[in-house]
């Protein structure tokens, strides 16, 4: 039994879950089967581990029924039936979390069984508004709410429509139909986001996703559709636009596009739910990634984000409280981009115990690396590069270059002419790396040859050529080369 899908699902289950399920198999209204409750009652013996040798399928056999032979088939099924009660039992418990559903399966039976007079009481005193406190424990977003708001419009539309025929559908259907349009909006733009997101990391051609095919069809009409969509509900107006400034900010690739998209999320965080406070930040930083800044800095764009997702309590995955590796490695890429190992140690401290157990050793290695580079200890930070073993693809080109910047700073420029000649064979077996960050490493190495050349053999032309090359690029991946071509011209002046 060890490796079957009951026991990985009853390894989830709390104390007192295993309590309430044990009164759920109990009950004969779920389970009138005598064999399946001895079964699980034995089986509950090894909680919540259940990892003991006892749980080996002859074993339990022989607890359940005392000196009868193995039969396998009555085993199977015995296993079959009470994973089928555990899993109804997730459904019973995920429900009686859900007062929107319940309230939809009630509202529903009533009009099946043609209890008018209930179901017009029941829904004149239910609120279509939404309610952030229920909405942010039951960890539920904005499609959550409106799509309840649309079936309970949907089935007050057929109610009248059956029941109270003298009754004006028309301010009725204008609220329904609006919030039909409201959700399929913000599902729209909120797929479109992830279609370039998948698109950028796996190359594809995202022309080719439906999603992006289907808007760039309607676009034209898009802001028209969305300011005649009537406001029966501001905060449903307030969602949809947040969501069409995304898109906006997303397809127009522009400073202004983005600050409009960042304006609309922080001046309306406090109507937001949790889930789309999460959703949406990275959301931000996807376009802070695309657009195309002329006054803005990147960098301190995506700090200044990810700082909001501290404050606003969302950087963590609500059901692990883990922080995703990505944004814990992309603030500290960042704080020693800028030099800064303060806010770097600062930031590290205090979310190295939220990564998944088997990512924190190796990135405390990267942030040692990191702090010992910063802190101009070049050998040390060798060292701990030498330690990392980090699989994950979008670390390994910056190691690289990180690399090559201390074979400078402690001048062994044999080791980093054999770093060099394996760039071409690692870049070339590499097909998951992009061509922008493969230009990256062919330019930094390069440069950092020339680093080297004119540290052993000054030459001031060459030296204004890379000066002039270097002054082109994004002033914070610049900064370390212009200070050692600055050190380099100070030593040779």
């Amino acid at each position: 039994m060890h490796k079957s899908s009951l026991l990985e699902i009853l390894r989830t289950f709390s104390k007192q879950e295993l309590i309430k399920f044990e009164d759920f198999i109990i009950s004969p209204y779920f389970n009138k089967k005598e064999n399946v409750t001895k079964l699980f009652l034995e089986v509950k013996k090894y909680a919540p581990e259940f990892a003991s040798e006892n749980l080996e399928k002859e074993k339990v056999w022989k607890a359940v029924f005392t000196g009868k032979e193995y039969n396998y088939g009555i085993m199977k099924n015995l296993i079959f039936d009470l994973n089928k009660l555990v899993e109804q039992f997730m459904i019973i418990l995920k429900l009686n979390t859900d007062e929107n559903k319940q309230n939809e399966y009630l509202m529903g039976s009533m009009l099946d069984r043609k209890l008018i007079k209930i179901y017009k009481n029941k829904y004149n005193s239910l609120s279509l508004e939404p309610d952030l406190k229920v909405i942010n424990e039951n960890l539920q977003n904005i499609i959550d709410h409106i799509n309840h708001v649309n079936t309970m419009l949907y089935m007050k539309f057929f109610f009248h429509h059956q029941y109270e025929q003298n009754f004006s559908l028309k301010e009725l259907q204008v609220s329904r139909d609006s919030s039909f349009i409201t959700g399929f909006l913000i599902k729209l733009f909120g797929a479109y986001n992830d279609a370039l997101g998948v698109g950028s990391n796996e190359k594809s051609d995202q022309g080719e996703n439906i999603i992006v095919k289907f808007l760039d069809l309607i676009s034209p009409g898009l802001d028209d559709i969305v300011k005649s969509i009537p406001v029966t509900s501001d905060f449903h107006s307030v969602y949809v636009m947040i969501y069409y400034r995304m898109y906006q900010a997303l397809t127009g690739k522009t400073e202004e596009k983005y600050l409009e998209f960042k304006k609309s999320v922080f001046e309306n965080m406090k109507i937001l739910p949790k889930v789309n406070i999460k959703a949406i930040h990275n959301c931000l930083a996807h376009a802070a990634m695309v657009s195309k800044f002329e006054n803005l800095d990147r960098n301190k764009e995506i700090l200044q984000i990810i700082d909001s997702m501290v404050y606003q309590d969302v950087i963590t995955e609500g059901g692990n409280d883990r922080i995703p590796l990505h944004i814990f490695t992309t603030y500290i890429s960042i704080c020693f981009l800028f030099n800064d190992s303060d806010m770097l140690k600062s930031f590290a401290d205090r979310f190295i115990d939220k990564l998944d157990p088997e990512v924190k050793v190796n990135t405390g290695i990267h942030i040692n690396y990191m702090l010992s580079f910063l802190n101009k200890s070049y050998r040390d930070a060798l060292n701990y590069l030498s330690m990392l073993d980090i699989p994950y693809i979008f670390l390994k080109p910056g190691l690289r270059y990180d690399k090559a910047k201390c074979l400078y700073e402690t001048d062994d420029y044999e080791m980093f002419l054999n770093e060099y000649d394996s760039l071409k064979h690692y870049l070339n077996n590499n097909k998951h790396i992009s061509e922008r960050e493969k230009d990256f490493l062919k330019i930094r190495f390069s440069n950092i040859k020339k680093l080297f050349n004119l540290r052993q053999n000054f030459d001031k032309y060459e030296c204004m050529k890379l000066k002039k090359e270097i002054s082109e690029w994004k002033p914070a991946s610049a900064k370390w080369t212009a200070e050692k071509l600055e050190e380099i011209e100070k030593k040779n002046s």
